[in-house]
């Protein structure tokens, strides 16, 4: 299995987690981990080394330079997000698939599954996004909504057609000269070029907390709800970082932190500056109102699912 973070100083601890859950959740396959950074201390190096150790894993870093990413869109998100587009020309040519995964993420299962797939005429293979329910973003990225809209934060790269159809570039190209209509950078770029070969994954291999907390969407895909809550895989913590203090809680919070505890030095933060706070405050407040902008990151946490119990 080949997997890809992308990272910096301050995430290492973050990743390091991810990391730990998905050896201890795929004993038996030999792990090919491939750290994309502008840089990185020689002592995290070290340390992430040291962690994973005693698994039969390899580590290979990448410095990717900011020349590679000028004139690209970044919004409010880090340039970290624009990396994972370069990692066809950076793996090894006979790599011909690769799993990106953000640092929020922790791996409670198998994921080989995702490694036998038929890839063989789609680009990349993800899990649709809760923005995928809103007719806006396809109204704005200007492509039908039959085709979805994935989650970038688990992506699952067919290397080789990203390679003989020059995907990278038709990628980049379209992000520079519709930067005008981006919101989400590398998501949206990846999904207007990719959106006609992407396959559609399970949504267990990309738990957000949406999934779980917004009442209409649990009941319109109960099946697959069930499926989450029976078999989760991969579970993804965007707009809910259980390391940061303000952030509402995923349903599987707690798991993360059964993870954390393992590697040790990891512990609940304040990151939000007063200014910050009292954004978060108004979009809150604009979400409870029922502003669908803002509905999908302060959704309340479900608990009771006992009206799927006969699916």
């Amino acid at each position: 299995m080949d997997i890809s973070y992308a990272i910096n100083e301050r995430y290492v601890e973050y990743c390091l987690v991810s990391m730990v859950s998905l050896l201890e959740n795929n004993i038996g396959n030999e792990i090919n981990f491939h750290i994309l950074t502008d840089h990185l201390s020689a002592s995290s190096k070290i340390r992430i080394q040291n962690v994973i150790a005693n698994f039969d894993c390899n580590i290979h870093f990448y410095e990717i330079p900011d020349s590679w990413i000028q004139g690209l869109s970044l919004n409010c998100w880090s340039k970290y997000c624009w990396y994972r587009l370069f990692l066809p020309q950076l793996i090894s040519s006979d790599v011909s698939r690769i799993l990106y995964l953000d640092t929020d993420t922790i791996i409670t299962g198998s994921i080989t599954e995702l490694f036998n797939l038929n890839l063989s005429d789609y680009s990349i293979a993800g899990c649709l996004d809760i923005m995928s329910f809103s007719e806006g973003i396809f109204d704005r990225l200007g492509y039908p909504s039959k085709f979805g809209y994935v989650c970038s934060g688990v992506l699952l790269l067919n290397l080789d057609y990203f390679r003989v159809h020059d995907l990278t570039t038709k990628i980049i190209d379209f992000a520079k000269t519709h930067s005008e209509i981006i919101n989400f950078p590398d998501q949206d770029a990846i999904n207007y070029i990719c959106h006609s070969s992407t396959y559609h994954l399970p949504l267990k291999y990309d738990i957000l907390a949406p999934f779980l907390a917004d009442r209409d969407f649990y009941y319109r895909h109960s099946a697959e709800v069930v499926e989450i809550l029976k078999d989760p895989r991969i579970i993804h913590y965007a707009g809910c970082n259980p390391w940061k203090k303000e952030i509402q809680k995923h349903y599987y919070h707690d798991v993360f932190w059964k993870y954390a505890n393992k590697i040790g030095g990891i512990h609940p933060v304040s990151v939000y500056s007063p200014k910050v706070k009292v954004i978060i405050t108004i979009k809150r407040l604009l979400a409870h109102l029922g502003i669908s902008k803002y509905k999908h990151l302060f959704t309340n946490i479900n608990t009771d699912f006992s009206h799927l119990s006969n699916i």
